[in-house]
């Protein structure tokens, strides 16, 4: 993990509205870090962003989230396209727009909050590939989440009910094998797990931040 982000700067942006200018923020990719993508075979491009919280801090990502939760990507569903912008090139104006990644999770275990695990419900990932699926944009320090993996997710709840996960570390992969056909006892699993043991530390030292705060569609309090 890198190291933190120096605290002494101007106070972090909140780590959601910084998507409100994510499409701008394609015109400072990294093009220096590209690396190819173990599942689509084509390049990844990483995106800088400004955050209220340290997002390399688990108390402050935790503290931050509306739920955070162990889930399994059942399938990646679709990618939508946001925040559309007219940038300049060589060749004339492009028209340049931020890919957001559509999943179907299954909720296994609540770490903050209560949402549904009857079922799967979406999710949707800043990040993903641009129109022409020439590339694929992540921000710095992030993974894409793939179909039949766990991770832990950092979730926001929007103003419509929605999902989103969004900026660094904002999933963190756990290394646990599963098959929906075979029973598991997912608490074991997950204990034995030294990153999900970390976040529960981190959920004892949350650190909360005063903002305005939403109820996903999903939540179990919403359910008759």
């Amino acid at each position: 993990m890198r190291a933190k982000i120096k605290t002494n700067k101007k106070k972090y942006l909140f780590a959601v509205s910084v998507l409100i200018i994510a499409a701008a923020a394609f015109i400072s990719v990294n093009q220096n870090k590209e690396l190819i993508s173990a599942n689509a075979g084509i390049p990844t491009s990483y995106l800088h962003g400004s955050f209220r919280i340290d997002v390399y801090d688990q108390s402050a990502l935790v503290g931050d989230a509306d739920y955070v939760f162990a889930g399994r990507v059942e399938e990646q569903t679709d990618t939508e396209y946001k925040f559309s912008v007219v940038g300049e090139t060589s060749d004339g104006p492009v028209e340049l727009s931020s890919p957001y990644t559509n999943y179907s999770v299954t909720v296994l275990k609540n770490i903050k909050g209560e949402l549904i695990q009857d079922s799967a419900i979406p999710v949707q990932k800043a990040g993903g590939l641009e129109k022409d699926k020439s590339t694929s944009f992540v921000y710095e320090d992030d993974v894409l989440p793939e179909a039949g993996e766990i991770y832990v997710f950092f979730a926001y709840a929007q103003p419509d009910g929605s999902l989103l996960v969004s900026g660094p570390n904002s999933n963190i992969p756990l290394e646990i094998t599963t098959n929906k056909k075979i029973n598991i006892n997912i608490d074991s699993a997950l204990n034995k797990t030294e990153e999900y043991k970390d976040v529960l530390s981190a959920l004892e030292n949350q650190k909360t931040t005063d903002r305005q705060r939403f109820v996903s569609d999903y939540d179990a309090s919403n359910q008759k």
